[in-house]
C-alpha cells in the first residue's frame, strides 16, 4: 500500500504534484486509522479519499518508471550508434 508514495517521495519527478497530496491526506489518514480498520476496504469518506490518491500514486509511479525506461532504452541505441566497434 506505501509503496507508490515511497516511491514518489524519492523521485525527481512529480508529473501529477501528488507529493502535497501525501503530506496532506495520506499520512494524517494513516496516523487516524493506525489499525487500517476504516480504509483496508476503501470504505467512508476517508477510505474512498485515500484510494483515489493511491491509485493517481500507483498510475504515476508506471508512468515515471516507463519514461525512465524508454530514457534509458534510447541511451543506449544511441551510444550503440556512436560506437566504432
Amino acid at each position: 500500500m506505501t509503496k507508490p508514495f515511497a516511491f514518489l517521495l524519492r523521485a525527481k519527478e512529480d508529473p501529477w504534484n501528488l507529493k502535497r497530496a501525501i503530506f496532506l491526506v495520506v499520512i494524517p489518514i494513516f496516523i487516524l486509522n493506525l489499525t487500517e480498520a476504516s480504509f483496508e476496504s476503501f470504505l467512508g469518506g476517508e477510505g474512498i479519499l485515500l484510494g483515489l490518491v493511491w491509485g493517481a500514486a500507483e498510475i504515476a509511479q508506471r508512468s515515471v518508471e516507463e519514461k525512465a525506461k524508454a530514457d534509458h532504452q534510447k541511451g543506449g541505441s544511441l551510444a550503440q550508434s556512436l560506437s566504432f566497434t
